[in-house]
C-alpha cells in the first residue's frame, strides 16, 4: 500500500493504493489493495491513478465491500 490513514487512537481508518496515469484500475488492481488490506484492516479502500478514483468501504457483516461515488470526508471514517 502507499498511503495508510489513522485516526487520533492510532486505528488504520483507509489504505490508499496509488497507480501511474498510464495503468487502469481494474479488478486486478482493487484485488492487490484488497491483499494489502487484508493485513492493515482498514475500514476504507482508494484506488486511484490520478485520472480514475475508486472508493470502496468494508462491510464487516458480509465480509466484503460497498463501492461508493465519493471518498468520504475525514471526520465520516
Amino acid at each position: 500500500s502507499d498511503i495508510l490513514v489513522y485516526n487520533t487512537a492510532g486505528e488504520k481508518l483507509m489504505l490508499i493504493e496509488c497507480k501511474a496515469p498510464k495503468v487502469k484500475i481494474t479488478a486486478s488492481v482493487f484485488e492487490q489493495a484488497s491483499r494489502y488490506n487484508s493485513i492493515h484492516q482498514a475500514k476504507w479502500i482508494v484506488l486511484t491513478n490520478g485520472l480514475q478514483h475508486v472508493y470502496a468501504k468494508m462491510d464487516v457483516e458480509k465480509g466484503s465491500f460497498v463501492f461508493t461515488q465519493e471518498m468520504p470526508d475525514y471526520l465520516d471514517l
